[in-house]
Parts: structure tokens; C-alpha cells; sequence
């Protein structure tokens, strides 16, 4: 096939494409959108979005990540866990390892703070004392 029947080619679709368009415009102009009539009650009930979340926030996906979380140990990803050993536990894998089965056995989150409190000098408001306090909260809810 020569170049110039290729061209001619191209041509025509490009020809064939634009006549499609142009159809496919004019049919979107002819589809009418019926309006839609304000509702009896004016009055608008805000929008879920809206909603003041209660203080105590339990959700859902919480609990269920809670009923999968037996072992704490087990749930902490790898980079949680080489940041809790630098930042909580001085570099000391063994206290780490035994606090964390230490964790798995308490049945409330009173007990765990109280052990960690007494047992270990953790900074509740750095980064990775505020992640280890939620990841314990969401183990205890």
C-alpha cells in the first residue's frame, strides 16, 4: 500500500470521526433533563457528611480489626516495630518482645497503660508513643 493511499485512508477517518461527533453532539442536545420539583417539607435534613461523630468514636472496621488482633505482637507492621524498639524500648528487642506478649494477655486498657507506665519510660505525646497508645486503644475496644 502506498503512502498516499495510506494518507487518503487516514483521512477519511479522521473524516468518519468527526461526523460521528457531531452527531453524537446534537443527540446530547436534543435529551431533555426534567426538572426537579422542591419537595413538600422545606425543610432538609443535614447531610450525614455533617454529623457531629459522638466522643466515644467506636467503629465498626475497629472492631472487627479488634477481633482479628488476639496476639499485639502480631499486629504491628514491620517499620511500627523497629520504631517502637528505637523510640519506647531503648533498642531492646527482648524488653520489647516481652512487653508485647506482656500486652497480649490484659484484658482492658487500664491494665496495659498502667504496666507500660510502671514498667517503661514511654513519651505518650511523641510520634511514636501517640501510635503505640491508638494501636493499644484500638486492641482494647
Amino acid at each position: 500500500m502506498s503512502f498516499q493511499k495510506q494518507f487518503e485512508d487516514l483521512l477519511k477517518q479522521v473524516h468518519d470521526l468527526e461526523e460521528a461527533i457531531i452527531a453524537m453532539k446534537e443527540s446530547v442536545e436534543e435529551i431533555v433533563i426534567p426538572s426537579v420539583s422542591e419537595p413538600e417539607n422545606s425543610e432538609i435534613p443535614p447531610s450525614v457528611e455533617n454529623m457531629p461523630l459522638p466522643e466515644n468514636k467506636v467503629f465498626l472496621s475497629d472492631v472487627i480489626t479488634k477481633e482479628k488482633m488476639t496476639d499485639f505482637r502480631k499486629s504491628l507492621a514491620l517499620n511500627e516495630r523497629f520504631m517502637f524498639q528505637r523510640e519506647i524500648f531503648q533498642n531492646n528487642a527482648d524488653s520489647m518482645n516481652q512487653a508485647l506478649e506482656t500486652l497480649s494477655t490484659f484484658d482492658n486498657l487500664g491494665d496495659a497503660l498502667n504496666y507500660l507506665n510502671s514498667s517503661f519510660p514511654i513519651q505518650w505525646e511523641s510520634e511514636a508513643g501517640a501510635i503505640f497508645r491508638e494501636l493499644l486503644e484500638k486492641r482494647f475496644i
